[in-house]
């Protein structure tokens, strides 16, 4: 199947470590859209006035959204089937989108399927999941266990989702005043999977994902902390 992808970043104060990542993927023929949602940072306009390529579009919050509805947001406004969900924080090469293509050949693309990176380097490994479908039970199993890093597996974001999946989630918010702070990708499969979906990790699907100091979550892992675990997970 022929595939063309959107990329959706969220950011905030990022502008210096996003700006080359950008232009590395500019280039990158399976994306034909790159959507910037900056949360109303200062660095917004050093975004917009960069000479990107026509394949990039800068938007600026008015105000700030927060981690998980500025994720929300930016997906809102893709134009593609198929969307990389990324963190600006992050990085990845063509071997990740590869690994959705020979996915697409063997099996094809599901919309009612979340397509996850099993692994992000340096620090993350989750090749236990190999061959594991999430799904409701297996969720209800393991959400708050430490059992193959599975609770640092659904919140790392960073993947592959469907105009389907996103409409799911546009819907839920416009009912659902939940602030899930930076368990906010956890937040976006436990929707997903309310809804019926499943989770899929693909085996040669990774990214680089180094753990600065400023990030959204390292700020706020003890609001987020105490939010996972005051909020019923379970699924019925």
């Amino acid at each position: 199947m022929n595939h063309k992808f959107s990329l959706a970043i969220t950011t905030f104060n990022r502008a210096s470590l996003l700006i080359p990542k950008i232009k590395k993927w500019e280039c990158y023929e399976l994306i034909d859209e790159i959507l910037i949602s900056d949360d109303c940072s200062d660095d917004c306009e050093i975004l917009k006035n960069h000479p990107f390529t026509e394949k990039v579009k800068i938007f600026c919050n008015p105000k700030n959204l927060g981690s998980y509805k500025n994720k929300i947001n930016i997906l809102q406004k893709v134009k593609n089937n198929w969307s990389i969900l990324f963190d600006s924080d992050n990085d990845f090469d063509e071997n990740y989108l590869n690994s959705i293509i020979e996915e697409s050949n063997i099996n094809e693309l599901k919309e009612d399927v979340l397509y996850c990176p099993i692994e992000s380097r340096p620090h993350f490994n989750y090749n236990c999941l190999k061959n594991i479908i999430v799904d409701k039970n297996y969720w209800n199993s393991y959400h708050d266990s430490s059992f193959c890093g599975f609770a640092g597996f659904v919140n790392t974001c960073n993947f592959c989702i469907s105009k389907k999946a996103i409409d799911v989630l546009t819907s839920n918010l416009n009912i659902d005043n939940t602030n899930p702070i930076a368990v906010d990708s956890k937040y976006i499969v436990y929707i997903l999977l309310k809804n019926n979906f499943i989770i899929k990790p693909l085996e040669n699907m990774w990214y680089t994902h180094p753990i600065s100091a400023d990030s959204f979550y390292i700020k706020n892992q003890y609001e987020s902390a105490n939010f996972d675990k005051s909020f019923d997970w379970r699924l019925i």
